[in-house]
């Protein structure tokens, strides 16, 4: 690294450096999506321990839109208080925390800041209105995802207003990583109204909407560390760092899905075994319309 990109480096740190309020939200997301993994894992566990013939299909019928009003009222509601203590522990860290060097800013002075928080205080609003049979079901996945592609936008025009180059890089990628969660879940949402689609398609685009909201809040926190005192030296860096963070959660996720396999053929070996031979006549037959489709030209 050079004099003037390391003085360039130096300057970005002594400026608006507010590594708490990044650790906060990506812990946040990163307990909000981890919640649903987890909640995804244990729902599958139980269907297959009862000995679902399609657990796959089970879940989606009976979870997806969510159908506990109860756990849907507490965790709307849970999102709106932690959003609103997001809201005003930005203003009043405006306020007070920096007051002895910036005297004149006040409670709004993180606007972007309290606008994104803002986004997410709607969709827990909306997930409350839900809970009690006020909206449709789904209203909180919706409002969350309208939550998300306003981030999105909000990252990226905020990454074009700095000044150095790893900074605008790392805000950009937050961006990426937060309108790629919007896009999954925009999917999963018109998949799920649509009866006739692929149940095994929606309910991997249900589980990869959590999976690409951890990452979005793993990229948070890796901010967070960057602006800590521990910087990412270059932009190769970072576009490394967040290749790796994405392969590592597929990876996890992978080895999640197969001991659920492992567990329903221990639990169900027939279901197993008739899924495996439904595979392999279906494969079968496949060879044999392609042969006869072969013959049958070759005649004419």
């Amino acid at each position: 690294m050079n004099d003037t990109s390391t003085a360039k480096l130096g300057e970005a740190y002594s400026n608006d450096r507010k590594p708490g309020s990044h650790y906060i939200v990506g812990v946040f997301l990163g307990t909000y999506s981890i919640g649903f993994l987890l909640l995804i894992a244990i729902r599958i566990r139980r269907l297959i321990l009862q000995r679902s013939k399609d657990v796959i299909a089970d879940f989606m019928h009976q979870h997806v839109p969510e159908q506990n009003h109860q756990f849907l009222h507490i965790l709307s509601k849970g999102l709106v208080f932690a959003t609103s203590f997001g809201m005003i522990y930005s203003g009043l860290g405006a306020r007070y925390l920096n007051h002895d060097l910036h005297p004149d800013w006040g409670f709004f002075h993180y606007k972007t800041h309290l606008t994104l928080i803002f986004l997410f205080l709607f969709a827990g609003f909306a997930g409350v209105l839900e809970s009690h049979g006020y909206l449709p079901k789904d209203s909180l996945r919706a409002s969350f995802t309208v939550g998300l592609w306003g981030e999105a936008l909000l990252w990226y025009d905020h990454a074009l207003m700095k000044e150095v180059l790893i900074d605008m890089r790392l805000h950009e990628y937050l961006a990426l990583t937060c309108a790629f969660p919007a896009l999954v879940m925009t999917i999963s949402l018109i998949l799920t109204t649509m009866k006739s689609s692929n149940v095994t398609l929606s309910f991997l685009v249900f589980l990869g909407s959590n999976l690409a909201l951890l990452w979005h809040s793993i990229w948070f926190i890796t901010v967070g560390v960057h602006l800590s005192g521990m910087p990412i030296p270059n932009t190769g860096t970072a576009t490394d760092l967040l290749v790796i963070q994405a392969v590592l959660l597929i990876f996890g996720c992978q080895v999640v899905s197969a001991l659920m396999v492992r567990l329903q053929r221990r639990i169900n070996p027939q279901s197993a075994q008739e899924s495996y031979a439904l595979v392999s006549v279906s494969g079968k037959a496949d060879e044999d319309e392609e042969t006869a489709e072969q013959q049958s030209s070759g005649f004419s």
